[in-house]
């Protein structure tokens, strides 16, 4: 089974986006831990259950659309991203003002999911999803 160049690329981009959440905590951190004590909460655990919560369901719907050639989980991925991509529209330009750099971290990986979305709907990772990626033989001559 060999994997079409976008869907490579597009898990390869899911996952980056991925690894840019630990940052972004960071630098988001006192705004986290300010939220969670007003609720009266441990703000480790909230951020930690959170983020673990949510990190699991993205590496899943990324391994099953990438190693599992699912075409549902292909769609619960790109309408999930999607609305998170529309939700960030209206949050980013306050996280901008108040924290630039974090910011910054969330506009390049709402792009690398729009760009790991737009990769899912290629021709070639169609035709891989639907299990019609056989090699033609005068690739070789």
């Amino acid at each position: 089974m060999i994997r079409s160049t976008s869907i490579i690329w597009f898990e390869r981009l899911s996952l980056l986006s991925l690894a840019l959440i630990v940052p972004q905590d960071y630098l988001a951190w006192d705004e986290l831990k300010a939220a969670a004590e007003a609720d009266g909460v441990n703000p480790m655990v909230v951020v930690a259950v959170a983020q673990g919560i949510g990190i699991a369901l993205s590496l899943f719907l990324i391994l099953m659309v990438s190693r599992g050639r699912s075409r549902v989980f292909k769609w619960i991925y790109a309408v999930l991203s999607g609305l998170g991509l529309i939700w960030t529209f209206f949050t980013l330009p306050s996280e901008l003002v108040g924290q630039p750099l974090a910011g910054a971290l969330t506009a390049a990986q709402n792009l690398m999911v729009l760009v790991a979305i737009v990769l899912l709907f290629k021709s070639d990772s169609v035709r891989w999803l639907a299990g019609e990626d056989r090699v033609d033989p005068a690739i070789f001559s």
